[in-house]
């Protein structure tokens, strides 16, 4: 599809502009893309961008090897860096450390735990 006849609603070329901006995309390029000997130059080789004002430079570069350009974009793109973890740890449970917290527990200390909570919930007060 040649970018350059998008001026007419009842064209294809039109009805593609229209459903690559209906879905937030922009068209980089804007210069021929294609040219050959005897023909009108054409920009059928595109990029499409969804945030145009980082492009900083669009175009093509000038070869001889055939009848289309290589096209190329440069955006001021920065990424998010992902995090280190990808869950939240609550706990960091070993056996070294469960090993390590039942043993600060004797079962005098426990029984004596066990009848603290039995006397407040037997309280009528």
């Amino acid at each position: 599809i040649d970018f350059f006849h998008m001026n007419s609603n009842t064209n294809l070329a039109s009805q593609f502009e229209d459903q690559i901006l209906s879905i937030g995309l922009c068209p980089a390029i804007s210069i021929p893309t294609h040219k050959r000997a005897n023909c009108t130059p054409s920009c059928i080789d595109n990029i499409l961008t969804s945030d145009i004002d980082k492009v900083f430079l669009s175009g093509t570069i000038s070869d001889c090897i055939g009848d289309h350009m290589p096209v190329f974009e440069f955006s001021n793109i920065t990424f998010a860096k992902p995090s280190k973890e990808k869950h939240v740890r609550y706990y960091d449970y070993s056996n070294e450390k469960l090993d390590k917290q039942c043993s600060q527990y004797t079962y005098t200390n426990l029984l004596r735990q066990f009848q603290t909570i039995c006397r407040y919930f037997s309280d009528p007060a």
